[in-house]
């Protein structure tokens, strides 16, 4: 999301930018959501793709598995 103040969805007034990323199980379950928050300039595609790397570790912590 480039511009969170002109999203209805979104309520905060403070944010800018958002970048968020499902975390999923092993079964594809959605079982929490990574946000990132206004980044100086605006998020790139390489944070995108940094952030689907990183949420694809996170089930291993929140399952402990």
């Amino acid at each position: 999301m480039r511009d969170a103040s002109k999203d209805p969805r979104f309520l905060s007034s403070d944010a800018t930018n958002v970048l968020c990323h499902p975390v999923k199980d092993a079964n594809g379950t959605v079982i929490a959501v990574l946000q990132f928050f206004n980044k100086p300039g605006g998020f790139t595609e390489r944070d995108d793709q940094l952030a689907d790397m990183l949420a694809s570790h996170c089930d291993l912590v929140l399952l402990d598995e």
